[in-house]
């Protein structure tokens, strides 16, 4: 064979290889085909989500890609995709969520935004650099409706990745006072899982307290577990949600002590209900587990002391 018919062929083979590479290399960098389906907020913005619809499969590959909203008087607001989704995409559909997200709506969300990302009284969200966009107007408040993308409302209905698909039904926060919840907590009924127990601090407005909520429970080997609610925020009369976290540090001997080895991970998110000032619920999801437990105040004497909340 004469070397310029070789030379002519092995090019060709060259260009055939390169462009079969050039083809596959979308399948392994799609990310842009998504459409923003329904928001959701209650009024004071502590739950809320956004649901994305996929158009095509192979758009898995959100790591490094932005979400960001805006509107109102904050400043734009940016969620950075960490990781991709984990599969592909046909059919799916995937939801960011605040803290507060999971035990309203009973399903863990697949990337967290912070309480207050959107504007409840209307704003833009932008997805992953301009792929979709979305100027939507004022969210309804009535905790349990979604603002469809047609504008049209709808009982909320965020799925997952997983293909969970969750429903919120709270009621609007109410401006009355809420019962006074501060002190130790235990399993209802009184002695029926002896062992484990929440300690509560309630501090604020009567009609808009915060609660910081220490849990002390054990993992699934018997360890003892220390997790805390660093600031559970009121979403109801008598209700309050808020971000678990699992805290390590230096040994409590440790001298000097050194609170930058201190570090907080979130492991899942939690809410209280409370019917009176001695009895409530306790719904949690913690590292994809998700319960929801009877609760009561615990009185070791009698009579039990009570802290006062400052009415304003």
């Amino acid at each position: 064979m004469r070397p310029a018919l070789v030379r002519i062929r092995r090019d060709f083979l060259r260009l055939v290889l390169a462009a079969a590479a050039t083809l596959a290399l979308p399948a392994h960098a799609a990310f842009h085909l998504w459409t923003i389906s329904e928001a959701f907020s209650n009024a004071d913005g502590t739950i809320q989500y956004v649901e994305f619809q996929a158009l095509a499969g192979g758009q898995q590959f959100l790591a490094g890609h932005t979400l960001t909203a805006s509107g109102g008087a904050s400043p734009t607001r940016t969620l950075s995709f960490a990781t991709d989704l984990p599969g592909d995409t046909t059919g799916k559909r995937f939801v960011v969520g605040t803290p507060g997200f999971a035990a309203a709506a009973g399903i863990t969300p697949d990337y967290t935004i912070p309480a207050g990302f959107l504007n409840v009284g209307g704003g833009s969200i932008n997805f992953a650099e301009s792929s979709d966009t979305w100027t939507y107007g004022a969210l309804p408040t009535d905790g349990r409706s979604a603002l469809l993308r047609s504008g049209s409302t709808a009982a909320s209905s965020p799925t997952n990745f997983a293909g969970q698909t969750g429903a919120i039904n709270i009621a609007p926060v109410s401006s009355g006072p809420d019962v006074n919840v501060q002190g130790l907590w235990w399993r209802s009924p009184a002695n029926s899982e002896s062992g484990w127990g929440m300690a509560l601090t309630q501090q604020g407005p009567a009609n808009n307290s915060i609660l910081f909520v220490a849990w002390y429970t054990y993992d699934t080997n018997g360890n003892p577990l220390w997790l805390v609610i660093t600031r559970g925020e009121r979403v109801a009369a008598n209700t309050w949600t808020g971000a678990i976290f699992q805290t390590k540090g230096p040994a409590f001997s440790a001298v000097p002590w050194d609170p930058a080895q201190v570090t907080a991970t979130q492991v899942g998110t939690g809410t209280l209900r409370f019917t009176d000032a001695n009895n409530g619920t306790f719904a949690y999801n913690v590292n994809g587990v998700s319960q929801t437990k009877d609760i009561t105040r615990q009185i070791y004497a009698t009579p039990a002391g009570t802290c006062t909340i400052p009415a304003n």
